[in-house]
């Protein structure tokens, strides 16, 4: 599977990708401008994406996906309630509390991903 995770702390992406997605193709973005570039490439099967990145927040990433007709599915995974309560009315399909990223196994098989 191949996902798409934007987050701008990159030794928790770094650690995610090893620890819980390291049987997927995961390419890492900091920012939501290079993100919306590399969706646009295609090919991804899911999109993690934090709340507060560099440059934008996330929930502008998941507006840009949606108004682009994509139903593909997307996992909030900010640490702080608000900013995933936020994503979700953005349009995640699913969150994922970056304090329980164990769980993301879980979410990933309820999305039908896994």
């Amino acid at each position: 599977m191949r996902i798409l995770l934007v987050e701008n702390h990159e030794t928790f992406a770094r650690v995610v990708a090893g620890a819980f997605l390291r049987n997927h193709e995961v390419t890492i973005h900091t920012m939501v401008m290079e993100a919306q570039h590399e969706f646009d490439v295609g090919g991804f099967d899911v999109v993690m994406v934090d709340y507060d990145l560099a440059d934008f927040k996330g929930s502008e990433l998941i507006k840009y996906i949606r108004k682009s007709g994509y139903e593909i599915p997307i996992i909030g995974i900010s640490a702080r309630e608000e900013g995933n309560d936020l994503l979700l009315a953005a349009g995640a399909s699913e969150i994922c509390n970056k304090m329980n990223f164990d769980r993301i196994g879980e979410i990933l098989t309820k999305l039908g991903l896994e």
